[in-house]
C-alpha cells in the first residue's frame, strides 16, 4: 500500500538526457530483460537481507518487537528505494533528489501513514506494531538507507562496466 503512490509518481519522470539517442531494445526481450532481472534479484534480496537483520534486532528483546522492525524497514526501504528508480544510469547525487515534486509528495504521504502505523496508539493497537526506542528508530534509519547505497554501487559498476567494454 505505501509504495503505491510513488510508484505512480515514476510515471511523470522526466526522461534521462539521451534517452532518445540510444537504440530501442530488441521486442524479444520483453518487459524483464536481463539487466533488469538482475537489479530485481539484487535489490529484492537486499532488500529481504535488512528487513531480517532488524528483525532480528527486535527479536531479540520480544517478538513483536522483531515484527515491527521488520515491518517498518521492509516498508520504509521501498519508499527510500524509489528513488533509484528515477534513473539506472545516474547518480542521485547527480540528478538531483527533488527533480520530481510528485515523487517527493507522494513519498511524504506514504511515509506519515507508515510512521502513523508506527506512532499512533489506535494504529498500534489496529496493526499490532509495539513502540520503537531510540535505538530501534536509529537502527531502522540506517537499514533504509543501504538500498539507496546499493542503487549508488549499482550504477557505479554498471558505468565502469560500460566504460571497460568500449575499451
Amino acid at each position: 500500500v505505501t509504495d503505491s503512490l510513488p510508484a505512480l509518481a515514476l510515471g511523470v519522470e522526466p526522461g534521462e538526457p539521451g534517452t532518445m539517442d540510444s537504440p530501442p531494445r530488441d521486442p524479444a526481450e520483453g518487459i524483464f530483460w536481463s539487466g533488469s532481472r538482475r537489479q530485481i534479484i539484487f535489490f529484492g534480496l537486499l532488500i529481504a537481507l535488512i528487513t531480517l537483520i532488524s528483525f532480528r534486532a527486535g527479536a531479540a528483546e520480544s517478538l513483536a518487537k522483531g515484527r515491527t522492525l521488520a515491518f517498518a524497514t521492509l516498508s520504509l526501504s521501498q519508499l527510500i528505494h524509489v528513488f533509484n528508480y528515477r534513473s539506472f544510469k545516474i547518480s542521485i547525487f547527480r540528478r538531483g533528489p527533488a527533480g520530481n515534486r510528485s515523487l517527493i509528495l507522494s513519498v511524504l504521504v506514504s511515509a506519515a501513514a507508515q510512521l502513523a502505523v508506527l506512532l499512533a496508539p489506535l494504529l498500534m493497537d489496529l496493526f499490532g506494531t509495539e513502540p520503537l526506542s531510540t535505538a530501534d528508530s536509529l537502527t531502522v534509519s540506517g537499514l533504509i538507507l543501504v538500498p539507496l547505497a546499493g542503487g549508488e554501487l549499482w550504477k557505479l559498476f554498471a558505468k565502469n562496466k560500460s566504460y571497460r567494454e568500449r575499451g
